[in-house]
């Protein structure tokens, strides 16, 4: 044998060097995956099964070049889902190199753009919110006792700018009455406290504790509701809404209304469970509209007394 050089250690990268995109797959699937959030690792392996395995599954990981990743991704019509294949592929290339199946600093997305998202910024009138609010109320004082949870639980999303699954999925043991806060031990973005205005702490003292579930399934024993999509289109419908406004648009609509009161970038962050600032960073338009407002007022105010 010359020197430094192991037939065994050869041999083994070759055959890593010579691997298919299913089995680059398969070995994600057993060494990654499990790193994920359930729901990530769920969305994410969809994503393999229905736009890269049968575009490129046969395909050597090795061959693989910028060409075929843009011909991939151009049939996919959703800029969200593209993007959503692009990090995904990105990040498997990643792991391919570390696992010996192509070359370093040979990723084949590296230079591919990801489509520029449209953020929908549109912010609820000061009467659509009160509209919202009343029809919660009133699905809460009359409806069924699922549409009576579901109803607060929107209301809870509307107040607070949690994520749906944050409120939906919260147990008694989170709950802090006395200091108002819910104590998620995992979100999103890791541990995290959502603070609770006292409207929002009234309603859950309202719900009975049966349960671990603060928002128990109505139908299935030890589970949170699945879903409020059924009572928020009633909801929707009585609040004469646009119909296709959805629950994540109210977490929007949240931090949108703390940048119009002058609560800073970093705050509406922290309030939010933000991670990252570019994150935040969407919503700073608002704070320059906030910041004009303020300063038309000084102006007016210097003009009357000329």
């Amino acid at each position: 044998m010359e020197a430094g050089h192991d037939p065994v250690k050869l041999l083994e990268q070759k055959k890593a060097a010579n691997k298919y995109i299913y089995e680059l797959y398969e070995k994600w699937l057993t060494t990654h995956a499990d790193t994920l959030k359930p729901k990530t690792k769920k969305d994410m392996i969809a994503l393999w099964k229905n736009y890269v395995l049968p575009k490129i599954g046969k395909q050597r990981v090795n061959d693989i070049d910028s060409n075929d990743i843009e011909d991939l991704l151009r049939p996919i019509q959703s800029i969200y889902a593209a993007n959503k294949v692009l990090a995904l592929l990105s990040k498997a290339f990643n792991l391919a190199e570390k696992w010996k199946m192509r070359p370093l600093n040979s990723n084949p997305c590296k230079h591919i753009k990801k489509h520029k998202e449209h953020v929908r910024e549109e912010m609820l009138s000061n009467e659509q919110f009160a509209a919202l609010l009343e029809a919660c109320d009133y699905f809460i004082h009359n409806g069924s006792q699922y549409e009576n949870l579901s109803s607060k639980a929107i209301k809870c999303i509307m107040l607070t700018g949690a994520r749906r699954n944050e409120i939906l999925h919260a147990k008694w043991e989170y709950f802090n009455e006395l200091h108002g806060l819910l104590h998620l031990p995992d979100s999103k973005t890791g541990a995290k406290k959502i603070a609770l205005p006292q409207d929002v702490v009234d309603i859950i003292n309202s719900i009975p504790r049966y349960s671990d579930y603060i928002f128990q399934s109505t139908t299935k024993e030890d589970s949170p509701i699945y879903d409020v999509k059924y009572v928020w289109a009633k909801i929707k419908q009585r609040a004469g809404v646009k119909p296709d406004l959805r629950v994540h648009d109210l977490r929007h609509n949240f931090a949108s209304r703390l940048a119009s009161l002058g609560v800073t970038l970093h705050q509406v962050g922290e309030l939010l469970g933000h991670t990252q600032a570019n994150t935040t960073k969407r919503y700073a338009h608002f704070f320059t509209e906030s910041k004009r407002e303020v300063a038309t007022r000084v102006l007016e105010g210097v003009k009357q007394q000329q």
